[in-house]
Protein backbone atom coordinates (compact mmCIF):
# COMPACT_ATOMS: atom_id res chain seq x y z
CA UNK A 1 0.00 0.00 0.00
CA UNK A 2 2.75 2.73 0.97
CA UNK A 3 4.54 1.72 -2.57
CA UNK A 4 1.26 2.30 -4.11
CA UNK A 5 1.02 5.67 -2.37
CA UNK A 6 4.48 6.60 -3.11
CA UNK A 7 3.90 6.08 -6.67
CA UNK A 8 0.66 8.03 -7.35
CA UNK A 9 2.90 10.67 -4.86
CA UNK A 10 5.56 10.62 -7.89
CA UNK A 11 3.18 10.95 -10.69
CA UNK A 12 1.58 13.61 -8.67
CA UNK A 13 4.93 15.75 -8.68
CA UNK A 14 5.04 15.00 -13.20
CA UNK A 15 1.59 16.58 -12.71
CA UNK A 16 2.52 19.63 -11.35
CA UNK A 17 6.19 19.89 -13.60
CA UNK A 18 3.50 20.10 -16.31
CA UNK A 19 1.76 22.75 -15.30
CA UNK A 20 5.12 24.92 -15.47
CA UNK A 21 6.45 27.36 -18.50
CA UNK A 22 7.79 25.35 -21.20
CA UNK A 23 11.35 24.08 -20.46
CA UNK A 24 14.39 24.90 -22.26
CA UNK A 25 16.10 21.73 -21.90
CA UNK A 26 19.72 23.19 -23.72
CA UNK A 27 22.13 19.61 -23.79
CA UNK A 28 22.19 16.05 -23.70
CA UNK A 29 24.73 14.81 -21.18
CA UNK A 30 25.55 11.21 -20.43
CA UNK A 31 26.40 10.30 -16.85
CA UNK A 32 29.88 9.73 -16.06
CA UNK A 33 29.56 9.03 -11.92
CA UNK A 34 27.36 10.23 -8.96
CA UNK A 35 29.31 12.23 -6.81
CA UNK A 36 26.83 12.79 -4.09
CA UNK A 37 23.39 13.37 -3.63
CA UNK A 38 22.97 16.63 -5.49
CA UNK A 39 26.55 16.45 -7.31
CA UNK A 40 26.97 14.45 -10.78
CA UNK A 41 29.88 14.15 -13.04
CA UNK A 42 28.80 14.44 -16.40
CA UNK A 43 30.36 14.67 -20.08
CA UNK A 44 28.34 16.12 -23.34
CA UNK A 45 26.45 14.21 -25.77
CA UNK A 46 24.89 16.78 -28.02
CA UNK A 47 23.78 20.18 -27.89
CA UNK A 48 19.75 20.73 -27.67
CA UNK A 49 19.30 24.59 -27.78
CA UNK A 50 20.92 27.26 -28.29
CA UNK A 51 24.68 27.51 -27.35
CA UNK A 52 26.63 25.77 -25.09
CA UNK A 53 26.98 27.69 -21.42
CA UNK A 54 30.53 29.79 -21.19
CA UNK A 55 33.47 28.06 -20.47
CA UNK A 56 32.16 24.48 -20.77
CA UNK A 57 34.44 21.75 -20.58
CA UNK A 58 33.58 17.95 -20.88
CA UNK A 59 33.37 15.91 -18.58
CA UNK A 60 31.63 18.32 -16.09
CA UNK A 61 30.65 18.51 -12.03
CA UNK A 62 26.76 19.60 -12.47
CA UNK A 63 25.41 20.51 -9.00
CA UNK A 64 21.17 20.23 -9.06
CA UNK A 65 20.38 23.35 -7.99
CA UNK A 66 17.69 24.52 -5.66
CA UNK A 67 18.05 21.79 -3.40
CA UNK A 68 20.57 20.66 -0.77
CA UNK A 69 21.39 16.87 0.33
CA UNK A 70 22.69 15.47 3.45
CA UNK A 71 26.53 15.72 3.87
CA UNK A 72 28.35 12.33 3.16
CA UNK A 73 29.37 12.17 6.26
CA UNK A 74 26.07 12.24 8.23
CA UNK A 75 23.69 9.16 8.11
CA UNK A 76 21.54 9.88 5.44
CA UNK A 77 24.07 11.04 2.71
CA UNK A 78 24.80 7.83 1.67
CA UNK A 79 21.57 7.21 1.22
CA UNK A 80 20.33 10.00 -0.94
CA UNK A 81 24.05 9.22 -2.87
CA UNK A 82 22.71 5.99 -4.07
CA UNK A 83 19.33 6.93 -4.53
CA UNK A 84 20.41 8.97 -7.37
CA UNK A 85 22.69 6.65 -8.67
CA UNK A 86 19.80 4.63 -8.66
CA UNK A 87 17.71 7.03 -10.36
CA UNK A 88 20.16 8.36 -13.36
CA UNK A 89 22.37 5.20 -13.32
CA UNK A 90 24.34 5.54 -16.52
CA UNK A 91 21.45 7.43 -18.50
CA UNK A 92 21.21 10.13 -20.74
CA UNK A 93 20.24 13.23 -19.03
CA UNK A 94 18.80 16.64 -19.77
CA UNK A 95 19.73 20.00 -18.44
CA UNK A 96 18.29 23.03 -18.04
CA UNK A 97 19.87 26.32 -16.73
CA UNK A 98 19.01 29.79 -14.76
CA UNK A 99 20.71 32.66 -14.54
CA UNK A 100 23.83 31.59 -13.46
CA UNK A 101 26.05 29.19 -15.30
CA UNK A 102 28.60 28.01 -12.65
CA UNK A 103 28.97 28.19 -8.78
CA UNK A 104 32.18 29.28 -6.91
CA UNK A 105 33.36 25.74 -7.13
CA UNK A 106 33.32 25.43 -10.67
CA UNK A 107 30.09 23.31 -10.98
CA UNK A 108 27.77 23.47 -13.73
CA UNK A 109 24.59 24.76 -12.28
CA UNK A 110 21.45 22.55 -13.55
CA UNK A 111 17.91 21.61 -13.22
CA UNK A 112 18.43 18.03 -14.44
CA UNK A 113 15.83 15.40 -16.44
CA UNK A 114 15.27 12.13 -17.03
CA UNK A 115 13.29 12.66 -20.13
CA UNK A 116 13.87 14.89 -23.00
CA UNK A 117 10.34 16.45 -22.82
CA UNK A 118 11.42 18.17 -19.45
CA UNK A 119 8.69 16.36 -17.37
CA UNK A 120 10.63 14.31 -15.45
CA UNK A 121 12.69 16.12 -13.02
CA UNK A 122 15.43 15.20 -10.97
CA UNK A 123 15.89 18.24 -8.22
CA UNK A 124 12.02 17.49 -7.72
CA UNK A 125 12.14 13.98 -6.92
CA UNK A 126 14.54 14.23 -4.38
CA UNK A 127 12.88 16.91 -2.65
CA UNK A 128 9.77 14.64 -3.11
CA UNK A 129 10.61 12.12 -1.57
CA UNK A 130 12.81 13.46 1.17
CA UNK A 131 16.24 12.68 -0.03
CA UNK A 132 16.67 16.80 -0.48
CA UNK A 133 15.87 19.62 1.24
CA UNK A 134 14.57 23.14 -0.63
CA UNK A 135 17.37 25.61 -0.67
CA UNK A 136 17.27 29.06 -2.57
CA UNK A 137 20.42 30.01 -4.24
CA UNK A 138 19.48 33.05 -6.07
CA UNK A 139 19.71 34.26 -8.63
CA UNK A 140 18.66 30.69 -9.58
CA UNK A 141 15.25 30.64 -8.43
CA UNK A 142 13.04 29.68 -11.29
CA UNK A 143 11.45 26.89 -9.07
CA UNK A 144 11.32 28.20 -5.78
CA UNK A 145 8.36 27.64 -4.97
CA UNK A 146 7.80 24.19 -6.57
CA UNK A 147 10.79 22.87 -4.13
CA UNK A 148 9.58 24.50 -1.35
CA UNK A 149 5.97 22.85 -1.87
CA UNK A 150 6.90 19.59 -1.91
CA UNK A 151 9.20 19.57 0.88
CA UNK A 152 6.04 20.55 2.83
CA UNK A 153 4.17 17.73 1.53
CA UNK A 154 7.73 15.11 2.29
CA UNK A 155 8.09 16.39 5.70
CA UNK A 156 4.22 15.79 6.84
CA UNK A 157 4.49 12.35 5.19
CA UNK A 158 7.85 11.76 6.87
CA UNK A 159 9.70 10.47 3.91
CA UNK A 160 13.27 10.23 3.57
CA UNK A 161 15.49 12.33 5.65
CA UNK A 162 12.17 13.65 7.86
CA UNK A 163 11.50 10.22 9.14
CA UNK A 164 13.99 10.49 11.72
CA UNK A 165 11.94 13.85 13.27
CA UNK A 166 8.74 11.25 14.07
CA UNK A 167 8.50 11.40 17.80
CA UNK A 168 10.32 14.04 18.48
CA UNK A 169 8.68 16.87 20.96
CA UNK A 170 9.86 20.05 21.97
CA UNK A 171 11.21 20.15 25.31
CA UNK A 172 10.24 23.25 27.42
CA UNK A 173 13.80 24.96 28.11
CA UNK A 174 16.91 23.54 27.71
CA UNK A 175 18.10 20.50 28.62
CA UNK A 176 21.72 19.51 28.55
CA UNK A 177 21.72 15.62 28.92
CA UNK A 178 26.06 15.76 29.17
CA UNK A 179 28.62 17.47 31.07
CA UNK A 180 29.65 19.31 28.48
CA UNK A 181 28.63 22.89 29.87
CA UNK A 182 26.78 24.81 26.73
CA UNK A 183 23.90 26.87 27.07
CA UNK A 184 22.05 28.92 24.88
CA UNK A 185 22.44 32.85 26.26
CA UNK A 186 20.41 34.58 23.55
CA UNK A 187 17.99 33.24 20.72
CA UNK A 188 16.62 36.40 18.17
CA UNK A 189 14.57 34.25 16.28
CA UNK A 190 12.45 37.02 15.01
CA UNK A 191 14.50 39.18 12.58
CA UNK A 192 13.24 42.95 11.80
CA UNK A 193 11.12 43.07 9.29
CA UNK A 194 10.95 39.77 6.49
CA UNK A 195 13.02 37.09 7.90
CA UNK A 196 13.83 36.17 4.61
CA UNK A 197 15.51 39.32 3.49
CA UNK A 198 17.17 40.13 7.21
CA UNK A 199 19.14 36.63 7.37
CA UNK A 200 21.81 37.78 9.76
CA UNK A 201 19.22 39.35 12.35
CA UNK A 202 18.23 35.83 13.09
CA UNK A 203 20.77 34.19 15.37
CA UNK A 204 21.66 32.48 18.70
CA UNK A 205 24.34 32.88 20.70
CA UNK A 206 26.15 29.54 22.74
CA UNK A 207 28.42 30.23 25.46
CA UNK A 208 31.02 27.73 27.43
CA UNK A 209 30.19 27.95 30.90
CA UNK A 210 33.15 25.47 31.87
CA UNK A 211 36.59 26.25 32.48
CA UNK A 212 37.87 23.68 29.72
CA UNK A 213 38.05 24.44 26.38
CA UNK A 214 35.11 22.53 23.69
CA UNK A 215 36.35 21.36 20.48
CA UNK A 216 33.05 21.65 18.55
CA UNK A 217 34.51 20.06 14.98
CA UNK A 218 31.70 18.33 13.45
CA UNK A 219 29.16 18.95 15.84
CA UNK A 220 25.11 20.16 14.58
CA UNK A 221 22.35 22.01 15.13
CA UNK A 222 19.03 21.26 13.84
CA UNK A 223 16.01 22.97 14.06
CA UNK A 224 12.41 20.98 14.38
CA UNK A 225 12.34 20.94 10.56
CA UNK A 226 15.56 19.12 9.79
CA UNK A 227 17.92 21.79 8.45
CA UNK A 228 21.34 21.55 9.77
CA UNK A 229 24.57 23.59 10.60
CA UNK A 230 27.61 21.96 10.53
CA UNK A 231 30.44 23.66 12.91
CA UNK A 232 33.71 24.07 11.31
CA UNK A 233 36.54 21.73 11.24
CA UNK A 234 38.78 23.14 14.36
CA UNK A 235 36.64 24.98 15.87
CA UNK A 236 37.35 25.38 19.33
CA UNK A 237 35.19 27.70 22.02
CA UNK A 238 37.36 28.51 24.58
CA UNK A 239 36.43 28.87 28.45
CA UNK A 240 33.69 31.82 29.02
CA UNK A 241 33.44 32.78 25.23
CA UNK A 242 30.73 33.23 23.00
CA UNK A 243 29.73 31.90 19.62
CA UNK A 244 27.19 33.48 18.00
CA UNK A 245 25.30 31.42 14.74
CA UNK A 246 23.95 33.94 12.35
CA UNK A 247 21.67 32.35 9.89
CA UNK A 248 22.84 34.42 6.74
CA UNK A 249 26.26 34.32 4.87
CA UNK A 250 29.53 36.13 6.24
CA UNK A 251 33.15 35.20 7.28
CA UNK A 252 33.79 32.70 9.95
CA UNK A 253 35.72 34.04 13.16
CA UNK A 254 36.17 32.93 16.52
CA UNK A 255 33.09 34.37 17.70
CA UNK A 256 30.89 34.56 14.64
CA UNK A 257 29.78 31.70 12.87
CA UNK A 258 27.36 32.05 9.48
CA UNK A 259 24.66 29.12 8.27
CA UNK A 260 24.83 30.61 5.16
CA UNK A 261 21.18 29.29 4.67
CA UNK A 262 18.94 30.98 1.93
CA UNK A 263 16.18 31.62 3.43
CA UNK A 264 15.21 31.67 7.33
CA UNK A 265 15.37 28.60 9.71
CA UNK A 266 13.65 29.48 12.91
CA UNK A 267 9.96 29.90 13.50
CA UNK A 268 8.63 32.68 15.12
CA UNK A 269 6.15 30.48 16.66
CA UNK A 270 8.16 28.41 18.21
CA UNK A 271 11.20 26.02 17.28
CA UNK A 272 14.23 23.88 18.92
CA UNK A 273 16.93 23.93 19.27
CA UNK A 274 18.99 20.46 18.93
CA UNK A 275 22.99 20.49 19.28
CA UNK A 276 24.76 17.29 19.11
CA UNK A 277 28.38 16.37 18.76
CA UNK A 278 31.07 14.67 16.19
CA UNK A 279 29.26 11.56 17.49
CA UNK A 280 25.85 12.16 16.82
CA UNK A 281 25.13 12.43 20.51
CA UNK A 282 22.69 14.94 21.76
CA UNK A 283 24.50 18.02 23.80
CA UNK A 284 21.68 19.96 24.34
CA UNK A 285 18.00 20.87 23.12
CA UNK A 286 16.68 24.18 23.57
CA UNK A 287 12.86 25.03 22.80
CA UNK A 288 11.08 28.53 22.71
Amino acid sequence: MRKFLLCVFIAGIFVELYALPPHRLTVEVVVVQVIDGDTLEVSLSRVLDGQLPPNWHSPVKVRLIGIDCPEMDTPFGPKAKSFLATLVGEKYLYLEFDADYWDPYGRLLAYVYLDPEGYQMVNAILVALGFAEAKVYPPNTRYEALFEDLERVAHSYNLGMWTTEVGTAPLPGPVSTTAAALEVIRFHYDAAGNDNRNLNDEYFVLKNISDAPINMSGWTVRDEAGHIFRFPEGFVLAPGATVTVYTGCGTNAADTLYWCSGRAIWNNNGDTLILKDATGQEILRYSY
